[in-house]
């Protein structure tokens, strides 16, 4: 997986995400990419209680396309979950797929205004905050919400906006990290090395944890920022183990994950390491095999099989097997729970809201109601002026005792504030 060119709230401009089992991606994705209606829909039109449209537009061509694909099937499966919650009886989710092609084309744009004109009483998608800012005025005119994989934060703060995100700011992930890496380091005052990309929300995310450090109970003994240009991540691997860390922490681009776990190692650097969400997903942590390596997410890795698993997390796998989800490198890839658990708020949502909800009541029915699915996500909720939906976050690593990942002392951690200077 390899991510470049954020913009100011760390964004991904670029996407293309690696690991996925592209067959049968690609087989799950096959309704078409110009706007067909998605395999998941044919399911759910058959219900007695009539159809909601709901809009899907991401890249399934293009640069970003193997991360578009991949949010599709998971899309599908949430919708064959959801639909299948009243036995088919109530209205049923129809999902129309729309390929926005490759990031900045202005398909997203185009994409929102037939999207709307055939129905859809909310988009999911597109992934990247440019395309994102491109649709605004169009939802925001005719107030019909979408929900972006990414957002900029002046979107998100506006009760009059119909803009949405289902990924968490960087800003708001380092008082949860600081937390957790005490409990993992059993140290209250742990001295930390910060190492970001060059992106601006990856920098104000680095920066961030300079400005709150004190007031968090830390010391930053290592602050670093990859260059661009960059192609190797060795010599800022070399700058940390000199800084003798108690704990690393990473927001950097998913290929320099496994080099720069394996050069700290490599110089006896044994410390946890923690990364943002999307840097070190199921497929990495897989790879790595490292029980001291954790990334962040706003809802639970979901593995198949596992003891433990709710019913609904098990009904919910069925749903994901539907659409050609079967495996946990699959299903967790990338920023998969913590988007798949926003498109779950929003079609449930939806659904209970009826036939009949326009987007303006879906937005008055989510902002009024928190979210829960017991064994994935507990209490999200969108506010008129907070238009992020996750409000804690866990922190998963490698069990080697059961080959899969797992969340340490099963627990979770409220969200940050997003304030550059406020914990």
């Amino acid at each position: 997986m390899n991510k470049i060119g954020r913009d100011r709230r760390g964004r991904s401009l670029f996407a293309v995400v690696a690991g996925v089992a592209l067959a049968s991606l690609l087989a799950a994705c096959s309704a078409s990419s110009a706007g067909g209606t998605s395999a998941s829909a044919a399911t759910g039109s058959s219900g007695s209680g009539g159809t909601i449209t709901v809009g899907f537009d991401n890249s399934l061509t293009g640069s970003n396309a193997a991360f578009g694909r991949a949010e599709l099937a998971l899309t599908q499966g949430a919708v064959d979950y959801v639909n299948s919650t009243d036995g088919g009886k109530g209205p049923q989710i129809v999902l129309k797929s729309m390929d926005s092609g490759e990031i900045g084309s202005g398909e997203a744009a185009a994409n929102t205004t037939q999207l709307h004109q055939d129905g859809a009483v909310a988009i999911l998608g597109p992934t990247v905050s440019n395309d994102c800012v491109a649709v605004q005025p169009i939802v925001d005119a005719d107030q019909i919400p979408d929900f972006c994989n990414f957002a900029d934060s002046s979107q998100l703060e506006s009760a009059s906006s119909y803009i949405f995100e289902g990924d968490g700011f960087e800003t708001g992930l380092v008082s949860p990290m600081v937390q957790f890496l005490k409990a993992q380091t059993g140290n209250a005052s742990p001295k930390l090395a910060v190492l970001t990309n060059y992106s601006l929300g990856a920098t104000d995310f680095g920066e961030k944890f300079n400005n709150v450090a004190k007031a968090e109970g830390v010391s930053i003994v290592y602050s670093g920022t990859m260059s661009q240009s960059a192609t190797s991540v060795a010599s800022y691997a070399s700058q940390i183990a000199a800084s003798k860390p108690d704990a690393v922490v990473a927001e950097v681009f998913p290929a320099f994950v496994k080099p720069l776990v394996q050069g700290l190692r490599g110089a006896g650097i044994t410390v946890p390491i923690v990364t943002t969400i999307a840097s070190a997903d199921y497929p990495i942590l897989a790879s790595l095999k490292d029980p001291k390596v954790f990334t962040t997410e706003g809802a639970s890795m979901l593995i198949p099989g596992q003891a433990g698993n709710t019913p609904q997390v098990t009904a919910l796998l069925a749903g994901l097997a539907k659409a050609g989800l079967t495996t946990a490198s699959q299903i967790n890839a990338d920023d998969g729970p913590t988007m798949l658990s926003t498109d779950l708020y929003v079609l449930e949502t939806l659904k209970a809201c009826g036939q009949s909800c326009t987007g303006a009541e879906l937005v008055q029915q989510m902002e009024a109601k928190p979210f829960s699915l017991p064994g994935l996500v507990t209490n999200m909720q969108y506010t008129a002026t907070n238009h992020s939906d996750h409000t804690t976050y866990q922190f998963w690593g490698w069990d080697p005792s059961t080959g899969a990942a797992a969340d340490p002392g099963n627990k979770t951690y409220p969200a940050g504030s997003l304030s550059m200077t406020t914990p």
